[in-house]
């Protein structure tokens, strides 16, 4: 744990984070930075849950600030986790 990570963004800029959590097909949590975050770090939790259709993924995202710019990681994260369930309905 604690491993650090960097992601290109696109136009968005960078995503600095690191690993502090992995529960192998149960809970992942890592922090983010970014310009969305105004260079704070926040901190994503992923919990998976079996399912009848398949996986609940629930993701929880604290830590951001309280303006639009922290506001803005709900409509991300939906486009994310849906290109996500896409990529996965398709592989079935």
């Amino acid at each position: 744990m604690g491993k650090l990570f960097c992601i290109l963004k696109g136009k968005a800029g960078y995503i600095f984070g690191r690993i502090l959590k992995v529960a192998k097909g149960r809970q992942g949590q890592f922090t983010c930075i970014s310009l969305y975050t105004r260079g704070m770090e926040s901190t994503v939790t992923v919990y998976f849950k079996k399912h009848a259709a398949g996986t609940l993924m629930t993701l929880r995202h604290t830590g951001l600030p309280k303006d639009d710019y922290g506001r803005l990681h709900s409509d991300g994260w939906n486009q994310f986790l849906g290109m996500m369930e896409g990529h996965f309905a398709a592989k079935k």
